[in-house]
């Protein structure tokens, strides 16, 4: 296979089926950074509507029953194993019109995919995102490869993995690390990272024209912060009584956070918005005067980029890829901890910083240069060079 002018490559992009909106974000955004690339593109998985375009060839498995935790292990198992033998035998057949292998969504997951293409003499990608959390958590989640078989069988298969595939990519420099260790770190290239929707995600209302609006959106799931950022509110009412604060998204917590409300008298001056389409959450970054996501663990989250690109200021612990996009008091502000009192000081610090709109124009242009449409597929145009 050759990226020359004679021919553009001819692509599979193989993933476990799709089974949620930010699933199916994630494959959609694959899919447009693809096409300008290769020939033909031939997506694999399963769940996921056809795609109106001539390049692209949408081929769905049938699905299992999905492998939730009330089956018991053994069902899992086998649920997995079949899913990965259909996607092994779709690959086989559109093997002879297939120069790259990419693996999206559950890398370690693809196992059987992955022997295969090898077995196939296929170059093989695999995206290997939100690797910070996986190497530290995903090992005792219920779904991953770690709630199937005992964590340290879980690793070895991952390493071998590392071992087979040709590139794998991550989304930020920062991740490197959390994969570079048992196999030559020119494999690994940090150019995965998504893009904007300057279509969608941009400035609609001047900072200075916005209330005080102090939000958190994402899922309301403990890794987070979530819980840290909803006791940090009292602390920050002492100081700044005028501040209104919102907290958008859905997850197990959503219980939790409410009835904490209700307990601390703060009911009225936060709003719960519960899950939020892609519109909404245009809309209330363009009306919050901060974003605060006090997580533990990260990839390089949309929610940042997005906010950055409409705007919006973000005030964020510095894990995972965050300190690549964030630099404290030039496109942001980083958090010391996710403590509550962290965050009320860092709130504080952030609504009463002299620059700060200076601060989210830096950001904003950041988003232009690094992470626009046309820059993302000049990096992926990279991976697949580096594959000849």
């Amino acid at each position: 296979m050759k990226m020359v002018n004679s021919r553009k490559p001819n692509i599979a992009l193989i993933t476990l089926p799709v089974g949620n909106n930010p699933g199916k974000s994630f494959v959609t955004k694959s899919l447009k950074l693809l096409e300008p690339l290769c020939n033909e593109l031939f997506l694999v998985t399963g769940n996921f509507p056809t795609v109106k375009s001539n390049k692209i060839r949408t081929i769905n498995i049938k699905c299992p029953k999905r492998p939730g935790a009330d089956r018991a292990i053994w069902d899992r198992v086998l649920g997995l194993l079949l899913i990965q033998l259909r996607l092994s035998l779709k690959l086989t057949q559109i093997s002879p019109q297939t120069d790259i292998v990419i693996f999206h969504l559950g890398g370690e997951l693809n196992l059987l995919p992955i022997f295969c293409a090898k077995a196939l003499r296929k170059k093989t990608v695999m995206f290997y995102y939100g690797v910070q959390k996986s190497r530290e958590m995903k090992y005792n989640e219920p779904f991953g490869m770690g709630g199937l078989i005992f964590p340290f069988v879980a690793k070895v298969l991952e390493n071998i993995i590392f071992r087979l595939v040709d590139r794998i990519v991550v989304e930020a420099e920062t991740a490197i690390k959390y994969v570079s260790f048992g196999v030559s770190k020119s494999k690994v290239s940090a150019d995965g990272a998504f893009y904007v929707d300057a279509n969608c995600f941009r400035l609609e209302r001047e900072l200075n024209n916005r209330r005080k609006l102090v939000g958190f959106i994402g899922s309301l799931v403990p890794v987070k912060g979530v819980i840290n950022f909803v006791e940090s509110l009292p602390l920050i009412l002492r100081q700044l009584p005028d501040v209104e604060f919102l907290v958008g998204g859905s997850g197990p917590l959503s219980c939790e956070i409410e009835d904490r409300l209700e307990k601390d008298g703060l009911s009225d001056k936060v709003s719960l918005t519960g899950w939020l389409s892609r519109d909404a959450v245009v809309g209330y970054l363009n009306q919050m005067k901060l974003l605060v996501l006090p997580s533990y663990l990260e990839g390089l989250p949309n929610i940042v980029l997005e906010a950055m690109a409409c705007g919006t200021p973000v005030l964020a612990t510095a894990v995972g890829g965050i300190p690549d996009v964030i630099e404290d008091e030039k496109t942001g502000f980083i958090l010391r901890d996710n403590s509550a009192e962290s965050i009320s000081r860092g709130v504080l610090r952030a609504l009463n910083h002299p620059q700060l709109l200076e601060i989210t124009r830096n950001a904003s242009a950041l988003i232009e240069s690094k992470y626009s449409y046309p820059v993302a597929v000049q990096r992926f145009r990279n991976i697949l060079v580096s594959l000849c």
